[in-house]
């Protein structure tokens, strides 16, 4: 049968020992490898022995070798000398190794083409020697009596020819990934053993780990039945350190090898794992992310889950591992039974005790009992009772809503079949309010989570032009978010927006496509997708504004943008009359006309609402005033600056930069001896030096200090003097 070579192309990383140089200068290309799962072997060229040796003392090298995930094997290559070692000098340098990783090395003579390969395997402390003066040869039947398949035995095998071929290196060795002895391949018998140094050797050619030999079987079932954590790491490529404790995320053809396949009912690792294994081995497979819930297709059709595998053959060992990991209970089980069968037994039913004691202290009200089960059990997080009912809609159902929350701020959720929004809406509205109490004591946000939720969920899209983008464009973003989030119902909105199911916003700085940006790149809310062109800072707001209330109207009703829900006729109307409403915008009451009487009043949100109509802010009304001038000398300046199209932020502080339209509503005329909103208020931005034409004709400088000290205004006075406004004329000070 043809036989595959080690792939030294792929595994293998070379390093030479030059004394000019310190390995520090050098090594980096070594250190950098560390955690590739393709760098295997290291082999190390050298003049002599003592180089190596000096090499191998460096810290950086053991510790090199320490921290990377796959390097099990060192191949050394003496070039100008035998290799003459000081056996227990040589295997005293073992203790800077890492005993929880197995490890080869091997050292050979160029020139006289001696070689020694030492091994030793995880959690051993010495060293072993491979006897390679031992020429004869093992026959297939003594091979396969063999308990024990370790690294000496497969190399001797190997070199009888039986599976492969080895002549003294490493490095040539040959496989014969197909060949059977017995119905086994040389790799199935090294899994049963368990021996994870060998198998990993051995993973060095390309077996097929879907493939099954004569006997039915795969290696990985072969090794879940009899093996240990390590040895399933080794199979799966894993990383050496790997513990039954060791959390490990597992690729999707990893996955792939262990899960069962629902329309067929042989076995698979996982089933085996539950069924027959060690515990620690499939607490490995647990903690590797498997999922428990899975279910196995039985000859006669039905559908079991793994704790009922593991129920049915008595495996109470494997049965706690799952129940501690929140597996769901057997649909049928008996305490009672639990009583005569040993250790696993007596710990399954003190676990069993525990659980019931728990949610009994759930429907007491028994805090410290409580936290007492979630600290001595911090890895459950549903801790399901006999009848599968999580903790969570346990504390729910007893109105324990101080525990229900306590357990919710420990990560505890519902159950796969339980309905938590069901659930809170067959709750009174009383009930409702004081589960919303509860949830303050525990739940007790920062002020900024959705401004920073709504950050994780921004892209960038810069255009061609760098020079002309501000490189920190996601603080930018975040500067927009903060100014809306000053705008209270815009922060709500926010809020809401904080529980999307799926949200991404788009902003596009300076890219060349927003030139047809609206017929091409169009928000769907429906799928939480938004674009936003960033442009000046006012349109960027009014565009995010829209885009967050519309999708939050989404969100919230999913009724085509209507904020209202689809069965609800009254809520509709009432929308519909309010999208009828009609002002006109040129009657008056009084010589005074309706927008005027609210700026009057300063009330900023209905100016905002009536601001939405076609008012001409440059009309007089019949008692000659402008709105601007109203609202300058009764009202705020969120009043001034609904009228302005401003942000809703606007404080007596805020400093804004002016459109030209608006500084011209604002300045005043200086042929005109009227009165202007500048000349009334204070507004930040404005040409402060500008004047105003009195009734003789003359212009005062720096109009506003004197106007100011004319009408005995002194607050607005001593604003301007903190301003450092210049001051003409003569002040007189009271005694």
């Amino acid at each position: 049968m043809p036989q595959d070579i080690l792939n030294v192309k792929q595994y293998l990383r070379e390093f030479t020992v030059e004394t000019a140089c310190s390995i520090e200068e050098i090594w980096k290309t070594v250190e950098d490898q560390k955690n590739d799962h393709n760098f295997k072997i290291l082999k190390i060229s050298a003049n002599t022995v003592d180089d190596v040796i000096r090499l191998m003392t460096e810290k950086i090298f053991y510790d090199t070798y320490n921290a990377a995930t796959h390097w099990f094997i060192i191949v050394i290559s003496i070039i100008m000398g035998p290799v003459e070692l000081n056996v227990e000098n040589v295997l005293s340098h073992g203790t800077y190794f890492d005993r929880t990783k197995p490890i080869i090395i091997q050292w050979q003579s160029m020139k006289s083409l001696d070689t020694l390969i030492y091994f030793r395997n995880a959690g051993e402390i010495h060293f072993c020697l491979v006897d390679l003066n031992d020429k004869e040869l093992l026959t297939e039947e003594e091979l396969t009596s063999q308990d024990d398949f370790d690294f000496p035995l497969v190399l001797k095998a190997l070199q009888s020819n039986l599976g492969g071929s080895f002549n003294g290196n490493l490095l040539d060795i040959t496989v014969d990934v197909k060949q059977e002895f017995d119905t086994w391949r040389l790799i199935d018998y090294v899994a049963r053993s368990g021996d994870s140094l060998t198998l990993r050797f051995l993973m060095l050619f390309p077996w097929d780990l879907n493939e099954r030999n004569e006997d039915g079987r795969k290696v990985l079932e072969i090794a879940t039945e009899y093996a240990s954590a390590q040895t399933v790491a080794a199979l799966l490529n894993l990383p050496m350190s790997v513990t039954p404790e060791t959390e490990v995320l597992l690729t999707n053809e990893q996955v792939q090898l262990l899960l069962p396949i629902e329309d067929i009912n042989t076995d698979t690792p996982l089933t085996i794992a539950v069924e027959k294994g060690r515990t620690d081995t499939l607490t490995f497979l647990i903690n590797c992310g498997i999922d428990i819930n899975c279910r196995k297709k039985t000859i006669s059709g039905q559908h079991i889950t793994l704790t009922e595998l593991a129920w049915n053959k008595q495996r109470y060992d494997n049965m706690l591992a799952l129940l501690k990991a929140d597996a769901s209970y057997p649909t049928e089980n008996s305490i009672r039974e639990l009583e005569e069968h040993g250790n696993a037994a007596i710990a399954l039913k003190e676990f069993i005790k525990d659980i019931v004691s728990f949610h009994r202290a759930l429907h007491e009200g028994n805090t410290e009992k409580v936290k007492s089960f979630i600290k001595g059990h911090p890895r459950l997080k549903k801790a399901h009772d006999l009848n599968n009912q999580s903790a969570l809609m346990t504390a729910l159902e007893a109105r324990q809503y101080e525990l229900f929350t306590l357990l919710q701020s420990k990560g505890y959720t519902m159950a796969e079949h339980e309905d938590l929004f069901s659930s809170y809406e067959m709750l009174s509205s009383q009930q409702k309010e004081d589960l919303k109490v509860a949830k303050l004591k525990y739940f007790k946000k920062q002020d900024n989570t959705h401004i920073l939720f709504l950050l994780s969920k921004s892209k960038l899209h810069i255009g061609q032009t760098p020079k002309e983008v501000n490189q920190d464009c996601f603080a930018i973003i975040k500067d927009l978010f903060e100014q809306l989030d000053e705008i209270p119902y815009l922060s709500t909105i926010m809020k809401v927006l904080e529980y999307s199911e799926s949200l991404e916003i788009n902003f596009y700085f300076k890219n060349e496509i927003v030139n047809d940006f609206k017929a091409k790149i169009t928000s769907d809310y429906k799928a939480g997708r938004l674009h936003i062109e960033v442009k000046d800072s006012y349109d960027t707001i009014y565009r995010l504004t829209h885009e967050f209330i519309c999708l939050a109207i989404q969100n919230v009703y999913r009724n085509e943008l209507m904020p209202y829900y689809s069965f609800d006729n009254r809520s509709e109307n009432q929308f519909k009359e309010i999208t009828n409403i009609t002002v006109n915008v040129k009657r008056e009451f009084d010589t005074w006309r309706l927008i005027h009487c609210a700026a009057r009043s300063g009330d900023f949100l209905t100016l905002r609402f009536l601001m939405l109509f076609p008012w001409n802010l440059n009309e007089r009304n019949e008692d000659g005033r402008k709105v601007l001038e109203i609202a300058t000398e009764y009202a705020s300046p969120q009043t001034v600056a609904a009228l302005l199209n401003l942000p809703m932020s606007a404080t007596p502080e805020t400093q804004v930069l002016l459109t030209t339209e608006q500084m011209q509503l604002l300045l005043p005329v200086g042929d005109i001896n009227t009165d202007t909103p500048l000349t009334i208020a204070i507004n930040c931005g404005i040409d402060i030096n500008s004047r105003k034409k009195t009734v003789s004709g003359q212009h005062t400088c720096t109009i506003l200090t004197e106007l100011a000290w004319n009408k005995q205004r002194f607050d607005n006075m001593l604003a301007l003097l903190k301003r450092m406004h210049p001051i003409q004329g003569k002040i007189v000070f009271a005694n």
